[in-house]
């Protein structure tokens, strides 16, 4: 019961996490026996600033190196592999960037 509990737990605070990616604190209400979240209509703006910097620190290492590995990338931008694959797919489902060639002597290619 407790392991469930602990998963359940740590599945919400992920999502919480990719939910302040978009909006502020303000959305989440806590009380005693539950948690409300009222997203306002539109479409989300990301707000986190240290987010979208290190978005811009990536495209310019991707400008100066088009076939840097997430490793060498999050080791230079001082974030996990998993935060550099996040903001991989960020950016080209915005259209930001695109990968040429395959997974191993690809390279990045930024629109």
């Amino acid at each position: 019961m407790l392991h469930l509990l602990l998963h359940l737990l740590l599945h919400l605070l992920l999502h919480i996490r990719r939910v302040l990616k978009y909006y502020p604190k303000e959305v989440f209400r806590f009380s005693s026996s539950f948690l409300r979240v009222s997203i306002p209509l539109g479409k989300p703006i990301p707000v986190n600033a240290k987010a979208q910097d290190s978005d811009t620190s990536l495209v310019e290492l991707i400008k100066d190196n088009p076939k840097i590995t997430r490793a060498a990338a999050a080791e230079k931008l001082g974030i996990s592999e998993s935060s550099v694959y996040r903001q991989l797919k960020d950016l080209e489902e915005e259209g930001r960037i695109v990968r040429e060639g395959s997974r191993k002597t690809g390279y990045w290619i930024i629109r």
